[in-house]
Parts: C-alpha cells; structure tokens; sequence
C-alpha cells in the first residue's frame, strides 16, 4: 500500500479570497517571505521525515523570480512540482472550456519554463472536478487529477453556500462534484462521466483524496485538531490502497509570522504556533509511514 504526500500552495492572498476578504493589504514582499519561509520550512519537515512529496502551484505567483526560484529549488532536492491553475478561480467547472484550458495551460506553461519539465499531476480549486475539467486535463496531457474531494466536506461546503444569504458569508466556495462515488483508490475515469471507471484504457487517471468511516476526510488540517488515538484510528479505519495525505503551505505558517495578515486568522490552526504543527504533523506522518510505504506520485502514476 502507498503513501502520496502532497501540498497545496494556497498563500494568504488566495485564503483571503476564498473569505471574500476585499482590498487585503498583502505586498509582494510579504508574499515572497511567504513562499521562502513555507517552503524552506516545509522542504526541512519533509527531509527530516524521509519523504519527498508533489507540490501543486498557482501559476500568476511565480512570475516573481525569487518565488521561481523556491519552485526550481524544491525540485531539485527530490520534490514534484503539479499544476493548481494559474488564478486559482474558485468554481472552475463554471467556466468555459476555452477558459478552463488557458487556466491549465498558462499555469502549466510558465512551470514548464522555470523547471524545464511539464507537470503532469493537477488539483482543482476547492476541489471542484467534473468530467469537462478531466477530459481537458487528459487533452492537455496531464496524467492524473486528485480533485475528488471528501463526501462529508462536499456536503459541508454546499450547506456554507446554501446559506450565504442568510448568514451573509462571503466566502467564496468551488462548486462541482467533489467527489468519486465514494471511491478510495486510483481509477480510470470514464469519458462520459468521471465518477464512473472507464471500460477502456485513458491516459488520465483520478486520485481521491482518502476518508474514512465513509464520510471523514483524511487530511493535515483534520488531523492538526486531533488527538494521537483519534489519529491512529482514522488511518486503521482507511480502506485506501493508494492513501493521498494532503497538507497546504499555510500549515507551516503562523499568526506568529509577521507575513501572514490578521485577516485570515480565522482560518484553521494559523493561530497555532509553528512548533505545535511541527510536532502534530510529525507524529501524523510517523503513523501513517507504519501502515503504507511513501512513494512519488509523478514516480508511480
């Protein structure tokens, strides 16, 4: 059984949008101290724990050439570097093909630039896929997706927009089907419906994102909030063959980081001291190398 380890490189200007926080006073020095200390702190992590993991890019911050540069440096100490659109538009499966293509394609384009090799694994925003958006990835060469979200979460985030009138919540939420029919390991999606496995061999294969019990999600965030025993049970109560154990670049990030805005304090463990996460992410990762063993995506696909 394997292990993926991945990370989403969601920065605080993309968390403040996905809050309809507006006019957010965030400069492209806080954003490049940002990228330097998320990277270098999560790069360090995953050395000292034996691993290499795919870190999935939004494009229109990395024609900063010191963020560039952290991409290209990540990749050269072992990492895998995956597309995450260039805008990171929150309800991608609304937009055109045209629009969903150059959102792909632009992203793809300028990390084929500064790694010299074309990504070949994708992530949707707010992990919203549908069969148009797999069809285009396979058109555009891409080798899989792992957008298929947690069916307890997909319900959650359609209650949150359900009630934004009434509550008046701005945050922005990525419509589209999150999940696979339930599925925990890596199948080939139908052409005609991506939930569905295909009768015929694709290029493209989909990766979900593991749950457990039926409903729970299984990622970092989650796992920050629990305790050892509560962790140990959630990943013995796994039934995924292929186990994706995703982590975002603002989990090595905190409140105490002066880079990172009070505006989106309210997102989950950011007020949490670095050293605390540390610690918990540690002890996740230790747990779950005792039941799978750690691979590279891009290595196994």
């Amino acid at each position: 059984m394997k292990i993926y380890f991945h990370v989403d490189v969601d920065s605080p200007a993309v968390l403040a949008k996905f809050y309809g926080i507006e006019n957010l006073s965030y400069d492209e020095k806080k954003l490049e101290v940002f990228y330097r200390t998320a990277f270098e702190r999560s790069n360090s992590f995953f050395e000292n724990m034996g691993v290499k993991a795919t870190y999935f890019c939004v494009g229109n911050e990395l024609s900063n050439p010191n963020n560039a540069s952290v991409i290209k440096q990540t990749q050269e100490a072992g990492h895998a570097i995956a597309n995450h659109t260039f805008n990171h538009p929150f309800g991608l499966c609304e937009l055109s093909n045209e629009k969903i293509k150059e959102e792909i394609s632009s992203c793809d384009q300028l990390l084929q630039t500064i790694t010299g090799k074309k990504p070949i694994g994708f992530r949707t925003p707010g992990y919203a896929v549908n069969t148009q958006i797999v069809n285009i990835l396979e058109e555009l060469g891409y080798k899989y997706d792992s957008s298929a979200g947690w069916p307890l979460m997909h319900a959650a985030i359609k209650t949150t927009a359900l009630l934004k009138p009434i509550t008046g919540n701005k945050m922005q939420i990525g419509y589209g089907e999150t999940n696979s029919g339930f599925r925990n390991d890596i199948y080939t999606p139908s052409l005609n419906n991506w939930k569905k496995v295909s009768k015929t061999e694709r290029a493209i294969k989909e990766i979900p994102l593991p749950h457990a019990f039926g409903l729970l999600p299984l990622y970092n965030n989650i796992f920050l909030g629990l305790s050892q025993g509560k962790k140990k049970s959630l990943i013995n109560n796994s039934s995924a063959k292929t186990f994706v154990f995703l982590f975002h670049s603002i989990e090595f990030c905190s409140s105490e980081d002066d880079f990172i805005p009070e505006e989106i304090y309210k997102h989950p463990h950011v007020t949490k001291s670095v050293d605390e996460k540390l610690k918990g992410m540690k002890e996740s990762v230790q747990f779950l190398l005792k039941k799978y063993t750690q691979g590279l995506t891009e290595n196994d696909i």
